[in-house]
Formats: structure tokens, C-alpha cells, sequence
């Protein structure tokens, strides 16, 4: 006789996948694609051949990290994501941060803020070192320059996308050269003082360092606190980001206004911060110099941000009233 395959007496024999299956078939691809990105982001030749290859890849982990906020539905202010203020851990959440835990995980996350200075100072603030560096580049593939540059600032965007995501988890800050980070940081508003102006996009480290601060001020008392603190005196980090704000007012997004003004706060509430508050005068910068940028960015940044949204005084009452004593020294 013939034999017929009976369907098993559940009848799920050949049954299409249910939604559960392509979820967590979509969610393993998910995370195969955020392991392979990861382990290609090495430390090449600035500009070499090695180097854009991994453009690619941190496309690909920005792609993630977007899927990512999308899903969650997450808001920029720092804390409504789990695992960022004692909540679940970034392991523990509903919705998995495929690329943000894989580069915790191969512990990359260093090694990318290196790359991200490395490009800034280099290729960008240096413009003669651009140009040799462009030459090389163009020598070395065969490629335009239009497509190099294009390269350059996909790179940033994208990298830098990605750090951001990363660094609203303590987790992340804590296993990042946190000196490293707060000197990059400093950096880019440094050279940005020389060179007004906030490029088009958002995502450029001229807007990204500010939510990278603010996330390292947040958990400040779980991180280095005091070398941390002693890059912002000894980079006069306030008095650049004060004028970066005041110049750039109008060009920076919301979400960013109201995020690095929430971490400015958080800072102003740090005790070890308000004791060494005399170090915010230390030369080059005179007093008049320093109190005059905070009072301009408190006239011009601060109480405008507060009339579009009111709700956000509670949260930076420390700086409000930072900014208060400071007016009483003027005096």
C-alpha cells in the first residue's frame, strides 16, 4: 500500500510561522547583523583602505540603533529608557538594544569614541591635514573626493548616532574611558568656538557631544567623578558650552536644548562639582569672562527653553539656582 504522512495530532505539521516565530527569527538576524558589524570596527589608518570598510559597518549598527528608538518609542530625555536609572538593566529590557549591548559586550565602545576624536581632529578641525589625507585617500582608491568626503561624514553621523544610544545607559558609560569621552567632548566645542556655526545635521558631533555630556553628568556619581570633573575645569568645558549654546540657539533641535540642560543640572547637584566651583575661574579665563557667558546663556538659551516648556524647570532647578549665586558674585 501507498503511505500517506499524517499530519502529527496537534496539527501544526507544515503550519505557516506564527508572528512569535518571525519575531524571533527577525530578532536573531537583528542580532547576527549587530555581532559582524561590531567585530569589523577595528583601529585602521585614519582614511585607509581598512578604515572605510568599516563605514559600512557602523551604517549598519546606526540602522540598528534607529530600529531600536523607534520600537522603544523613546524620548531623548534621559529618564524614560529602562536600564538607565536603576530600572531594568540593558540586558533585562522588553525591547533588546541589539547594537548598543553587542558593543558593550566586545567592549568596542572606547575604541569607537577614539575613532570619532581621531576623525574630528584630524580629518576635520585640521584642514591642511584633511587636504593631504584627501590626496592620499583619492590616490590610494581610485575615488573621488566628493565620494570620500560623503564617506568621512556618513562615518560621523552614524558612529555617532550610535554613541549616543549607548551612552544613555550607565552600563556603557562605565565601561568607556570616561577621560577619553569628556576630552572629546571638549574638543569639538573648543574647535566649534573657533568655527561658528552648527553644521545641517543633527547627528554631527557638534550636537552629539552635548547629549554625551549630559549622559556622563547624569551618572556622574557612578563614573569617575573627580577625573571627569577635572577635564570640564581644566578644558573650561562650561564657558565653551555656554557660548556653543548661546551661538547655536536656534539651530540646535529641542530635545537636545532640554537634554544637555537637564545633564548641566545634574552636574550643578554634584557635590563633589560644588566644591571645587572656584576651579570654573581658573586661568585663562577671567571671571568677567566666565559670568558673562553664564548669564548670557541663562537670557538667551535657558529662559526661552523654559517658556516653550515650563514643565522642565523642576528638573533644572539646580542650575537655575547655580546660575543664581553666580549672578550674586557679579554683584
Amino acid at each position: 500500500d501507498q503511505f500517506i504522512a499524517m499530519p502529527p495530532a496537534d496539527g501544526k505539521y507544515g503550519a505557516p510561522p506564527t508572528v512569535e516565530d518571525q519575531q524571533a527569527t527577525a530578532k536573531e538576524s537583528r542580532s547576527q547583523t549587530a555581532r559582524i558589524a561590531v567585530r569589523a570596527i577595528r583601529h585602521h589608518a585614519l582614511m585607509s583602505n581598512d578604515w572605510f570598510g568599516m563605514v559600512d559597518s557602523a551604517e549598519k549598527l546606526a540602522r540598528l540603533a534607529s530600529y531600536d528608538q523607534w520600537s522603544q518609542d523613546s524620548a531623548v530625555k534621559l529618564a524614560d529608557v529602562k536600564g538607565r536609572t536603576g530600572g531594568d538593566t540593558l540586558w533585562d529590557q522588553e525591547q533588546a538594544e541589539d547594537a548598543v549591548r553587542t558593543l558593550v559586550e566586545e567592549a568596542k565602545l572606547s575604541l569607537c569614541v577614539r575613532l570619532l576624536a581621531e576623525l574630528k581632529t584630524r580629518a576635520v578641525h585640521d584642514h591642511a591635514q584633511r587636504a593631504v589625507l584627501l590626496q592620499q585617500a583619492q590616490e590610494a582608491t581610485g575615488w573621488p573626493k566628493e565620494q570620500i568626503e560623503k564617506l568621512l561624514l556618513n562615518f560621523e553621523e552614524s558612529m555617532g548616532f550610535v554613541l549616543f544610544r549607548a551612552f544613555r545607559h550607565v552600563e556603557a558609560l562605565q565601561l568607556t574611558d570616561q577621560v577619553e569621552l569628556m576630552t572629546h567632548c571638549a574638543s569639538v566645542l573648543q574647535h566649534a568656538a573657533r568655527s561658528p556655526g552648527v553644521r545641517s545635521s543633527s547627528r554631527l558631533q557638534e550636537t552629539m557631544v552635548l547629549h554625551y555630556f549630559s549622559s556622563l553628568c547624569v551618572h556622574l556619581e557612578k563614573c569617575n567623578t573627580g577625573q571627569v570633573l577635572s577635564v570640564i575645569f581644566d578644558s573650561q568645558f562650561l564657558l565653551h558650552l555656554a557660548g556653543h549654546l548661546t551661538r547655536n540657539v536656534r539651530q540646535l533641535p529641542a530635545d537636545t536644548l532640554q537634554d544637555v540642560l537637564v545633564g548641566w543640572a545634574s552636574l550643578c547637584s554634584n557635590e563633589d562639582f560644588q566644591t571645587r566651583g572656584e576651579e570654573l575661574f581658573a586661568p585663562p579665563a577671567t571671571q568677567q569672562e566666565v559670568l558673562g557667558a553664564m548669564s548670557e546663556v541663562d537670557e538667551q538659551v535657558i529662559k526661552p527653553v523654559l517658556e516653550q516648556s515650563p514643565d522642565l524647570r523642576p528638573e533644572i532647578r539646580p542650575l537655575l539656582d547655580w546660575l543664581a549665586r553666580l549672578r550674586r558674585k557679579k554683584r
